[in-house]
């Protein structure tokens, strides 16, 4: 169902903080994992929230230097102010580089999306091609097409970043791939746009 202002869904499913930890001891990298029923909420090494939403697939290597790989699916993050160090989320060859802030982040049908709550993360491509670093600030959204190397910046409710924690999905000029990839992971069934339509966004009401 979509309703109100920006084309909020209820999501309708209760916030199970439940899932698989799988760990491989010879590489020091723990993989957590999701279903479209779950979520999940996971502290890191350094005292940082992630919290994974749900059919997402999210791997955990660096101890108290972070590095964090979304393979599929979105998360939040909550990280402590720490200026020594950086924690580094990678994303379809995307790094987002963090000291302090509030984010999230989705990697889904080939597309990349980095939502900025509080505070400010920087966006680079994770192979150096000479491409300047792109900051994003709090109420701001970077959505990024891998394929093309197109991305664009809109401005978003910093409240709206992560809603799927509350129970909501919120929608207002969301490339409409990324739509309906949220809309798969909750719906259990595969869902595609059409190649004709991948264009589009998710103009809300």
């Amino acid at each position: 169902m979509a309703t109100g202002t920006g084309g909020a869904l209820a999501a309708g499913l209760a916030l199970l903080l439940v899932g698989p930890t799988l760990t491989d001891p010879d590489s020091g990298v723990q993989t957590y994992a999701t279903d479209a029923g779950n979520t999940r909420a996971v502290t890191l090494a350094d005292g940082s929230a992630m919290r994974l939403d749900r059919g997402s697939r999210v791997s955990v290597s660096g101890g108290t230097t972070p590095l964090i790989e979304i393979a599929d699916g979105a998360a939040s993050f909550s990280v402590r102010h720490d200026p020594s160090r950086t924690l580094i989320v990678r994303a379809g060859g995307y790094d987002i580089r963090d000291v302090g802030t509030r984010f999230a982040v989705v990697n889904a049908q080939g597309r990349i999306s980095v939502a900025v709550a509080e505070g400010s993360v920087s966006v680079a491509p994770h192979v150096d091609d000479g491409s300047a670093s792109t900051t994003l600030t709090a109420g701001q959204r970077l959505d990024i097409d891998p394929a093309t190397g197109i991305a664009a910046r809109r401005t978003v409710a910093p409240t709206s970043v992560a809603d799927w924690t509350d129970g909501r999905l919120d929608y207002d000029g969301v490339p409409l791939p990324l739509v309906v990839a949220d809309i798969s992971r909750y719906a259990r069934t595969p869902l595609v746009v059409d190649p004709s339509a991948a264009g589009l966004v998710f103009p809300g009401f």
